[in-house]
């Protein structure tokens, strides 16, 4: 499934975000444990994934997401990534892996 957290906006909000598009892998019908991939993380894209999957679909996610890849160096392609790793953190807790994070060289 491919979800479209925000397709380009000024400002992140509820309705219209900056650039992030989050590949569902395995999905809902899959019984797994789900995965996917993080293609781009512009501001407010933990809220945006919040909002599509709720809370406790959102850990789901968050535990099966497998890396998170950026496209350029634009703040907004780019600036929601810390919390998005924050929040991984959190549900994974002291045993996180490391977010397999890739982009362009700076």
């Amino acid at each position: 499934e491919v979800v479209f957290l925000g397709t380009g906006a000024a400002l992140p909000s509820k309705y219209r975000n900056v650039s992030a598009i989050y590949l569902d892998i395995e999905g809902h019908e899959g019984g797994g444990p789900g995965g996917g991939i993080l293609m781009d993380a512009g501001e407010g894209c933990l809220s945006q994934l919040q909002r599509r999957y709720g809370h406790s679909d959102m850990q789901r996610v968050l535990r099966g997401l497998q890396c998170a890849w950026i496209s350029h160096i634009h703040a907004d392609h780019h600036a929601g990534l810390p919390s998005v790793i924050r929040a991984r953190q959190r549900v994974l807790g002291p045993t996180c892996p490391p977010l397999l994070v890739i982009g362009p060289r700076p």
